[in-house]
């Protein structure tokens, strides 16, 4: 039952919400010309679109995370959850495995895993995207702002979530985070220019 629900929610992270609705209200793959996910749909379409692909990837993490929980999962097969849902929004079997990068969906499962950490997490990340968006790093690496402010944000989280004992919530951003660190990868190397 457990490696059902888990397999649920990768089939749940595989809805990538850029992609549909780049199909349905503009005709076209996001994909061609950028990442799928709320920045880049923000970039292409717009930040109305932009903010709904956000808050709708933040959605799907917190509801496959919530159901998993709710069907009785806990412990390892609960982060397991979370890294599926994630990893199927990177790598999205009804796209042909080519996603986003995975930081709303993160976000939205430890909106349930770690709701009392999260927010520290979230505006460590935030701030750190903004100074870095600033800094001469931005133009020597030319990695958005914010996957460069998760870089500090993600292991800022982890040691909150760490220290205030919520093993489950940290074991599901570490492995999240790791799956994210991969696709950030594939991104870059894929990236035109």
């Amino acid at each position: 039952m457990e490696l059902l629900v888990v397999a649920m929610c990768y089939a749940a992270g595989s809805v990538v919400f850029g992609v549909v609705m780049g199909r349905v209200f503009f005709g076209d793959d996001l994909r061609r010309r950028d990442n799928p996910g709320g920045s880049g749909s923000w970039r292409q379409y717009g930040p109305v679109v932009g903010m709904s692909v956000a808050a709708l990837d933040v959605a799907k993490g917190a509801a496959a995370v919530a159901l998993a929980r709710g069907w009785g999962l806990s412990g390892w097969y609960l982060v397991a959850a979370a890294a599926a849902v994630v990893g199927g929004h990177n790598w999205p079997v009804w796209f042909g495995f080519r996603g986003g990068g995975g930081l709303g969906t993160l976000v939205g499962t430890l909106l349930v895993l770690a709701p009392a950490q999260i927010g520290v997490g979230l505006a460590v990340a935030l701030a750190a995207a903004a100074l870095y968006r600033v800094s001469p790093l931005y133009r020597v690496c030319k990695v958005a702002a914010l996957p460069g402010g998760a870089v500090v944000g993600i292991p800022f989280f982890l040691y909150l979530a760490w220290s205030q004992g919520n093993a489950t919530g940290a074991q599901a951003a570490l492995a999240s985070g790791l799956l994210i660190g991969v696709r950030g990868l594939q991104m870059l190397k894929t990236r035109p220019g």
